[in-house]
């Protein structure tokens, strides 16, 4: 057999166990997934699939009031909301669910006064 031919049969033997590999690797991200939209409540998830049709990502961050998918400023009541961290919510105008940041946590240490 010339080396031409056993080097075809090396790169089938390796596209192969590629195909395996990546077919494993499917089946784990399948399972994953499943996992974490099993703890999610059903209205949330109908929200994100609806706005994961639309948009890339889904869910994006509030800044300063501000949707960092459509760059528009939410309704005040929105950003309280968000901000509290106590529910979702959505953009009235894109409607990707919207997060804040935790906030960062203060010192315990008040500062001194001189």
């Amino acid at each position: 057999m010339s080396s031409k031919v056993k080097s075809l049969l090396r790169i089938q033997e390796i596209e192969e166990a590629l195909r395996k590999e990546a077919k494993a690797f499917h089946l784990e991200l399948i399972q994953e997934l499943a996992n974490n939209r099993m703890g999610i409540p059903m209205e949330l998830i109908r929200s994100y699939d609806r706005a994961k049709k639309r948009y890339k990502n889904a869910i994006v961050r509030l800044v300063n009031g501000v949707c960092q998918g459509c760059f528009l400023a939410a309704a005040s009541g929105t950003s309280i909301v968000a901000k509290a961290g106590k529910s979702f919510h959505v953009c009235e105008h894109c409607s990707r669910l919207l997060y804040c940041e935790e906030p960062a946590p203060e010192s315990s240490e008040s500062p001194k006064k001189k």
